[in-house]
């Protein structure tokens, strides 16, 4: 029952994924790039993606995919559902004896299915990587000391996931963090190779030439493999970890503060991440305003600690949870930026944690909760515009990382500048709009007029959320920060 509801689900969001949110300025970039090899070879992979930190998986899938549909959003955004598709399986599968808690938690975590359909790298590669590292962590209870076919695989998983976004480097320090609290040095050796392992790899991608998109593959595979040989030989040697005072005390002082600016700088996004508030707030415009915001926030950081409070016994030898508080504590040393694709990591760690440690429940009172969210879901796939009314989409929510002005729909501006015939000579505006146009096909003409092109936050737009103009007004501000333009054009 509960995979016939699930794959019902899914293709739903499958049927729907072009209808919201808007497209995105960096999904259009891996179109554009998606477009330019398509000429070549099957096996050859771009070395670098949007900027030297990153690499082109995403873009190639896309490429891949443009063989299934020729519709220039589905070709973006079928990698990520496909791939999370996948991702959610593999989840149910490895966690039977919990199927309907499991599928009840991963509704509830609704950014899983409406952020994880946008066609970014960190967003399709990213969550299914980094399932399958936990779940033959886990399998292997939570060592690195195999030397198998399981321990390489990590290693490769890690390095790929890496490649892909440096953002996985919060699970790979997860786990240099996981084994010092865990006084194992053994394996916190081989978790350091594995870490030495992905920072030589990005200096040597930022700094050699000798890489080419043909034998990108290849040398991923090589180099975690010589590492991995590295990791297994540094095992061998028998080294104890200092219990001393001094050493115990670092690492209570380092675990409390690390986890107190979790706290203060993540605790509230993360919670927004869980419950998909900030999901409203980025793709429909709708804020709940600083006290709301703040008392949720509040609400289940009191349920969290009564819960740790309540479990402290058992919480203190579960290794997922150690794992989590791990993760927690590198989030603070990666980023401190709220964005909800940096979140991707936690909140699959915290699915995981709460299937591998919450006791079955009564069938009945899951899909008592599984019912109505899922249904609340579905409708906001189907009906995403209930949210946009006109306030919202005149008075965009403006943030220093997280503005919802790059999600408004650029196609109606398209359609609006091929009924009036207009094939700009050049199009002058931030990126965030000359991607999208670009992608969808925006024909430029050596006679046509400059355009120059605005995100809109008044009443009087020339198109819904776009202003256009021939002429270079004064001042032009598509260069601005959002929060400026905002404060200008009210």
């Amino acid at each position: 029952m509960i995979y016939l509801y699930t794959i019902f689900y899914f293709l739903i969001l499958y049927a729907n994924h072009q209808n919201f949110p808007g497209l995105h300025g960096d999904e259009a970039y891996f179109g554009i790039v998606a477009k330019k090899i398509l000429n070549q070879p099957f096996y050859s992979i771009p070395v670098n993606g949007m900027n030297d930190f990153t690499s082109g998986f995403h873009s190639k899938l896309v490429s891949w995919f443009s063989f299934i549909t020729k519709n220039p959003i589905s070709m973006l955004r079928l990698p990520s559902i496909t791939l999370n598709t996948l991702m959610f399986f593999l989840v149910l599968k490895s966690f039977k004896k919990n199927i309907h808690l499991s599928a009840l938690i991963f509704f509830l975590t609704s950014f899983l299915f409406i952020h994880l359909k946008l066609g970014f790298e960190v967003v399709s590669i990213t969550p299914i990587c980094f399932s399958v590292f936990l779940l033959l962590f886990k399998n292997q209870n939570y060592s690195l000391q195999q030397q198998g076919i399981t321990t390489y695989l990590i290693f490769l998983l890690m390095l790929i996931g890496f490649a892909n976004h440096p953002i996985f480097a919060v699970a790979s320090g997860a786990l240099f963090i996981f084994f010092i609290l865990k006084n194992d040095l053994k394996n916190l050796v081989t978790s350091s190779a594995l870490n030495i392992c992905l920072l030589s790899f990005l200096i040597l991608k930022r700094h050699q030439s000798f890489l080419s998109n043909g034998n990108y593959v290849v040398f991923l595979f090589t180099y975690a493999f010589l590492f991995f040989q590295l990791a297994m030989f540094l095992r061998r040697f028998d080294l104890k970890l200092s219990a001393s005072r001094f050493f115990q005390k670092l690492k209570k002082y380092l675990t409390f503060s690390l986890l107190i600016y979790f706290t203060l700088a993540h605790l509230s996004p993360f919670i927004e991440t869980i419950l998909g508030t900030n999901i409203l707030r980025r793709y429909f415009g709708v804020e709940l305003g600083f006290l709301p915001s703040l008392a949720i926030s509040i609400i289940f950081g009191i349920l969290i600690l009564f819960f740790i409070f309540k479990n402290r016994l058992k919480l203190k030898g579960n290794n997922l949870f150690i794992f989590l508080i791990s993760i927690f504590m590198m989030m603070t040393i990666v980023t401190n930026r709220p964005v909800i694709r940096h979140y991707i990591i936690p909140v699959i760690a915290l699915v995981f944690f709460l299937l591998d440690y919450v006791t079955i429940i009564s069938k009945k009172k899951v899909y008592a909760a599984l019912i109505p969210v899922c249904s609340i879901h579905i409708f906001l796939i189907l009906k995403p515009n209930v949210w946009q009314n006109s306030k919202n989409l005149l008075y965009r929510i403006y943030r220093k990382h997280d503005t919802s002005a790059h999600y408004s729909q650029v196609a109606p501006l398209l359609k609006y500048l091929q009924s009036q015939n207009i094939s700009p000579k050049e199009l002058i505006s931030n990126e965030f709009i000359k991607r999208p146009l670009n992608y969808l096909g925006l024909k430029k003409t050596p006679s046509g007029p400059t355009l120059y092109i605005d995100h809109c936050y008044s009443e009087k737009c020339t198109v819904a959320g776009f202003n256009i103009y021939l002429e270079k007004p004064e001042p032009f501000n598509a260069f601005l920060d959002h929060k400026t333009r905002y404060r200008q054009q009210k």
